[in-house]
């Protein structure tokens, strides 16, 4: 990409972590042309039928303007769906959040959220990430 953050998905699901994410990157977001919100129905229920009004008004206070895409997953895992939607709309970044643990088996640090399985790996799409320590 010759520009990084013009056109934006924020990976959605009504958490801690995904709000931590995006209000880090509300400067990113401002200055950007276009930003899709994305709220993929993991079926988990944890998050599950999540509504994408708060996050939306939140960032209208802000004077960003977003176009929301629902899925209900269905045949892909979410990382998956994710990696997708970029890929249609041409992101440049997806701003998601997720949590760093420390393992107390000895297993070292590692970074997990259901919406991650496989974006880090994925090189077509820039990741902002907000980290928020677990011990």
């Amino acid at each position: 990409y010759s520009t990084v953050g013009k056109n934006i998905i924020v990976a959605w699901n009504a958490s801690r972590e995904a709000t931590r994410a995006v209000k880090d990157a509300i400067p990113l977001l401002k200055l950007a042309e276009n930003v899709h919100v994305v709220a993929v129905d993991s079926g988990y229920g944890e998050h599950e039928s999540f509504p994408c009004t708060d996050i939306v008004n939140y960032l209208a206070q802000h004077g960003v303007n977003v176009d929301v895409h629902r899925s209900s997953g269905g045949q892909i895992d979410i990382g998956n769906e994710l990696l997708s939607r970029a890929a249609d709309i041409s992101a440049d970044l997806i701003v998601m959040g997720g949590v760093w643990s420390f393992s107390s088996q000895g297993m070292g640090p590692r970074w997990s959220n259901a919406h991650n399985t496989g974006v880090n790996d994925d090189p077509s799409a820039d990741v902002s990430l907000a980290f928020i320590l677990v011990p």
